[in-house]
């Protein structure tokens, strides 16, 4: 299946309130990605979710906002949900589950990058950095794409954690390819990846996951999935790669 996206399939509009101004971005079956601005505080966040992809319209109630989104021709109720005073808990709620809050199911997928496409390259390292805002649990995927062919990292069951003097300890985190995982999401079961634990490490430390991704190849492409109910940044990532001269 071609799941690269154009910019003819992608959806734009707009909601603006007093305080801050949202645009959606969506291509129907595959992603919504809301780009908001804060007024007062002059900042820029990003909403990614799998959960909805195809808004019908767009709607302000009391305490929030509604939209009425589209699945399989059908018309649903969806509310992003943020409950006060309650950790891990940033999540969608939807009509067709009866308002069960599920997570947000993230996806980051950077295209094939152009890294000297007609030089044969062999990679080697991948590392994505974090800092935790206020979730507890976090699941992470990811699988690279190299000259079309689709493989997974290798699974480092640990991150590394950078303490306020600068030294770094070793936090093992959980392999989820067994486990059901029931308290996240309704269909996310079976082989997902790693469970990290973040509830200890607040935003004034860089968490650090890194993992091998061994292969061979000229074009690179590389998707990460993430399910949370709570904030998270992702502060960087990257790979290590050598090119071959042929």
């Amino acid at each position: 299946m071609d799941n690269r996206v154009t910019k003819e399939d992608v959806h734009i509009d707009a909601q603006v309130s007093i305080n801050d101004i949202k645009i959606f971005f969506y291509v129907p079956g595959v992603i919504t990605y809301i780009l908001k601005y804060n007024v007062l505080t002059n900042q820029f966040t990003v909403y990614d979710t799998v959960t909805f992809n195809n808004i019908n319209s767009l709607h302000f109630i009391e305490g929030g906002e509604m939209y009425i989104t589209e699945m399989n021709e059908r018309r649903y109720i969806t509310l992003p949900y943020t409950a006060f005073y309650e950790d891990d808990n940033n999540v969608d709620m939807t009509h067709y589950d009866n308002y069960k809050r599920e997570p947000i199911n993230a996806l980051l997928d950077t295209g094939n990058i152009n890294l000297n496409n007609h030089i044969t390259k062999r990679y080697r390292d991948m590392h994505v950095v974090f800092k935790n805002l206020d979730t507890h649990k976090l699941l992470f995927n990811s699988e690279t794409i190299i000259d079309d062919v689709i493989s997974h990292p290798f699974k480092n069951l640990y991150v590394e954690v950078q303490e306020l003097n600068g030294n770094k300890i070793i936090v093992p985190v959980e392999d989820m390819n067994t486990f059901d995982l029931l308290e996240f999401t309704h269909d996310a079961t079976g082989s997902f990846g790693l469970l990290f634990d973040f509830k200890e490490f607040l935003s004034n430390r860089l968490i650090t996951y890194k993992t091998s991704i061994l292969g061979t190849g000229k074009v690179f492409r590389l998707r990460m999935q993430f399910i949370s109910k709570g904030m998270y940044k992702i502060q960087e990532f990257g790979i290590i790669y050598r090119e071959r001269s042929v």
